[in-house]
């Protein structure tokens, strides 16, 4: 397994990525398979007119795919940001302290947080978070979403 820095704050983000049953959540969300057929063409205004219908007012970083949302408390800043890239969702949580520096925490990338979490960082991945179309695209990032928020709130009690 690689090392892993271990400051409080990152040990804090491995404590709430397991307090929240990480895992087996992601593993739930990340069923959809069809690699063939998943949804290559996307229109950013249709997945941010579908990301303000679940509450949310994300940001694109242009040129490219990524989107992200921010959440702040007083000593503390939240990141959600994904990439798609032909059809498949790359979900991403950042967090960043009071002074706006990130915490460590070797990559922010949830497939890699799940492989870490199950001690096989070798494992191969189908394409696990594939859409075909945006209602399935709803179902993902909606998952994906309430992940981010139980991670932040049990963030913030442990820290």
């Amino acid at each position: 397994m690689d090392t892993i820095e271990m400051t409080d704050s990152t040990s804090n983000i491995i404590k709430a990525f397991k307090a929240i049953d990480f895992v087996n959540r992601f593993e739930s969300i990340t069923t959809h398979l069809d690699f063939n057929n998943r949804m290559t063409r996307i229109d950013k205004k249709e997945i941010l007119y579908r990301l303000s219908k679940l509450g949310y007012e994300f940001k694109v970083i242009t040129p490219g795919r990524d989107f992200y949302f921010d959440s702040k408390t007083d000593n503390w800043r939240f990141r959600f940001s994904f990439n798609l890239n032909g059809g498949v969702i790359l979900p991403y949580i950042y967090v960043y302290d009071k002074h706006d520096n990130k915490i460590h925490y070797e990559n922010s990338n949830l497939i890699y947080t799940y492989k870490y979490l199950i001690d096989d960082l070798d494992k191969i991945m189908n394409p696990s978070t594939v859409f075909c179309n945006y209602e399935e695209f709803d179902e993902i990032i909606s998952g994906f979403l309430k992940l981010y928020e139980d991670f932040k709130v049990e963030y913030l009690m442990i820290s």
